[in-house]
């Protein structure tokens, strides 16, 4: 483990214990004297999600980049619209089309079924996630428990953090410097576009009313045949023509190929130092999975809600 990563756990336990008193510093296997069967229920709900829509499993991640990307991952995207507070983040642009949230409830229900009032849905979120790349062949890594659930959500905020699929190199790198990320590690957490869907209204302007030059001519055809102007909104394409429901590094080699498909993809092109990473990771898949399990390590642990902060939500869609 890097040591900087090494540090931050350290000083995420210390701010536990501080915050929610000595039995709560324990933060890998939090759960293991409270809830011991917490974490095992998460991923066979999972597994079992993935299971029956293998697409399930870039949703349940995406889930949890669109949760910590605003205000933390404090499960604020999972929460319904109120009146106390207006339109939920779930409403924003960006998250109408997440989807997945019956599986959150899913495992929120069995843990509820052994431990009420123990899990916080943050943790499932994080927990999820990393179940979700190991059930479709990619890599894990430790997930450290002990969040507690926001109990706020607006879209506005959503909105204002959320990177759209059409932003350019450089909105997307402001993007993720201001939340506390690399550019190495931008471009890492981007592999996640190695599975998943995207719908034909996200990447039009690609195709028409001309074909983007840096599209792969038989690749742009492809698409055009799928995606017809005027066509049913709801029709989706794989982000990877190729293995769409595997994870590995072929997004990379994709991407030099000219088949990287969304705007915000082919945007990693237009610098020196993103095309280098991104040859680097096409040219070795093993040395990018490192890198991913690290950063999503990371991204779980950004603004976490701790001790009097938050809450353990019994359902998942309301605050307490």
């Amino acid at each position: 483990m890097d040591v900087n990563y090494r540090w931050a756990l350290v000083a995420f336990s210390v701010l536990l214990m501080l915050q929610t008193g000595p039995t709560s510093a324990q933060i890998l296997g939090f759960y293991d004297m409270k809830c011991p069967r917490a974490e095992s229920l998460v991923s066979l709900t999972v597994q079992q999600a993935v299971a029956r829509d293998p697409t399930m499993a870039a949703s349940i991640v995406r889930m949890h980049f669109h949760d910590c990307w605003v205000e933390g991952c404090d499960a604020s995207v999972l929460l319904d619209s109120s009146p106390a507070w207006g339109p939920a983040e779930k409403e924003a642009g960006p998250n109408q089309s997440l989807r997945g949230f019956e599986v959150f409830d899913a495992a929120k229900a069995a843990v509820e079924a052994v431990c009420p009032g123990i899990v916080s849905c943050a943790d499932i979120i994080a927990l999820a996630a990393r179940d979700a790349i190991v059930a479709v062949g990619g890599p894990t890594w430790q997930v450290p428990t002990g969040r507690r659930d926001g109990t706020t959500s607006t879209a506005t905020s959503a909105g204002l953090n959320i990177p759209s699929s059409l932003f350019t190199y450089s909105q997307l790198l402001m993007n993720f410097l201001n939340h506390g990320f690399s550019e190495d590690e931008m471009i890492t957490l981007s592999g996640a576009h190695t599975i998943g869907r995207a719908h034909c209204s996200a990447f039009m302007g690609r195709l028409y009313p001309t074909v983007d030059p840096s599209l792969d001519p038989a690749y742009a055809a492809q698409l055009k045949a799928r995606c017809l102007p005027g066509g049913n909104p709801g029709i989706v394409v794989p982000l990877d023509p190729g293995t769409p429901d595997i994870f590995d590094n072929s997004y990379y080699l994709n991407l030099g190929a000219g088949r990287g498909l969304m705007p915000s993809d082919a945007a990693l092109l237009n610098s020196g130092f993103s095309t280098s990473i991104s040859q680097q990771n096409g040219q070795n898949g093993q040395f990018w999975t490192v890198k991913f399990a690290n950063a999503m390590q990371r991204m779980g642990m950004m603004n976490l809600k701790l001790g009097l902060l938050g809450e353990i939500r019994t359902n998942c869609r309301v605050r307490n």
